[in-house]
């Protein structure tokens, strides 16, 4: 509840302030990303330089997890693209759009943010497939930022390959083994986690995309849930209590999640919503869709960031954590805010 009163001022404060609320906000984005990139780079050399090891799990501490800073990236990374129309004819703007972009994918690599990575390249097709303005920008702007991205891990990679292998992302074995116990298979970071020698490429990007990680068990669960109890479900956050290992917040999909908590018929009005939703977003993409105005590119931006959340919710517990659950409430109200609005006149029935 408090989440949607959010969103509704954010988006009061988007129409009334209008490209200045743009200007403010983006620019706070940027400067976050930048801030955490630059802190993860140096975090990494430092631990180099004394020959410590730089885990997965130890990463991003100040997001508590590193995954709770990936979802974040998923509703802000596709935003940062319209940095340089917001602000046209600035060369610092377009600098600091793409090593911010860069330092991004870089930490989506380096963390083998696999839901993330997938979920923005899922959006950012749709987008072009939909909108050539859209393509256009995120080909101008993204393309260069993955590019930096990619040179920077590659970097790191070199570097940690050739001299050292301490330097390695390494997932919490205590959420690898509840995990197996749920799917009954071994974990594919579990089995990288065992190799030798290790890997910092097959412990971060380099793990297999295709894999659940134990995810099919936990969907498998929900579904067993829902029938038990078919029309209130087991109760709000009941997943967490209920589970075999008690600390797995959700199934790892929203639409799981609301099926076992909520009952059938939750469900179904969860994908009522869902559907509708994706109509108005991709009608929104092809009808603005050649509109190269900076207030459109803006609103493009934004409803691609919701698409890319909306992959990542089929695959991760997006609206679970508090940075997405904010930044969720300020790119809905972002675009309600951003979004044309119809005004039919209307006349007066009495003439003067």
């Amino acid at each position: 509840g408090l989440l949607f009163v959010l969103a509704l001022i954010v988006a009061a404060c988007r129409e009334k302030a209008g490209l200045d609320f743009d200007r403010i906000v983006i620019s706070l984005i940027a400067i976050l990303g930048l801030a955490v990139g630059l802190q993860e780079l140096v975090g990494f050399w430092a631990a180099r330089s004394l020959c410590s090891s730089y885990k997965f799990d130890q990463a991003l501490i100040y997001f508590g997890f590193p995954r709770m800073y990936n979802h974040l990236q998923t509703w802000t990374i596709p935003i940062l693209a319209a940095l340089p129309f917001i602000f046209p004819r600035n060369r610092l703007a377009i600098l600091i759009c793409i090593i911010t972009l860069g330092v991004h994918w870089y930490i989506l690599l380096a963390t083998g943010a696999r839901g993330s990575i997938v979920s923005l390249l899922a959006a950012f097709t749709t987008a072009c497939l939909l909108s050539p303005v859209a393509c256009k920008v995120i080909i101008k702007w993204h393309t260069p930022g993955l590019v930096f991205g990619i040179l920077l891990y590659a970097g790191l990679f070199a570097v940690t390959e050739v001299e050292t292998d301490g330097l390695l992302p390494n997932p919490n074995p205590a959420a690898v083994s509840e995990r197996e116990a749920i799917d009954g298979q071994p974990d594919d970071i579990a089995t990288i986690d065992q190799a030798k020698p290790n890997s910092f490429f097959e412990q971060s990007v380099g793990r297999a995309l295709l894999h659940t990680t134990g995810r099919s068990g936990l969907w498998k669960l929900a579904i067993a849930y829902a029938k038990e109890h078919p029309m209130l479900g087991i109760g709000p956050m009941n997943f967490t209590c209920k589970g075999p290992v008690g600390r797995l917040g959700s199934p790892h999909n929203l639409g799981f999640q609301i099926l076992s908590e909520w009952g059938i018929p939750a469900a179904i009005v969860l994908a009522v919503l869902g559907i509708s939703l994706l109509w108005y977003l991709f009608k929104s993409l092809k009808h603005n869709g050649r509109d190269e105005s900076t207030v459109n590119v803006m609103r493009l931006m934004v409803i691609t960031a919701i698409l890319a959340a909306l992959v990542h919710l089929s695959v991760s517990s997006l609206l679970l954590t508090p940075a997405s659950q904010i930044a969720a409430a300020l790119v809905a109200g972002w675009l309600l805010g951003i979004s044309p609005r119809s005004r039919k006149k209307t006349r007066s029935r009495f003439a003067l």
